[in-house]
């Protein structure tokens, strides 16, 4: 993934990433103060991170047997 090149502080070009990222803040407080919400969100990153675990075992059996390059092994580790 190609790195994001910084703009710098105070170039107009800059409000609309201050600005999206201030709106991304407001919106993760009103979740994060939604209980029912936040239930949900649990489960469903409990389940995710259960779908990641088998992948990742599956992808290190494929690597034992030499199906996986080393270089792609650690694409997968990183996501």
């Amino acid at each position: 993934m190609a790195k994001k090149k910084s703009v710098p502080i105070g170039h107009p070009d800059r409000h609309w990433e201050v600005h999206d990222a201030m709106q991304t803040m407001k919106r993760a407080g009103e979740i994060v103060g939604d209980k029912k919400l936040m239930a949900e969100v649990k489960k469903m990153a409990m389940t995710h991170a259960d779908e990641m675990k088998q992948v990742a075992h599956h992808a290190g059996r494929l690597a034992k047997m030499g199906r996986i390059s080393p270089r792609a092994m650690s694409k997968l580790a990183q996501t």
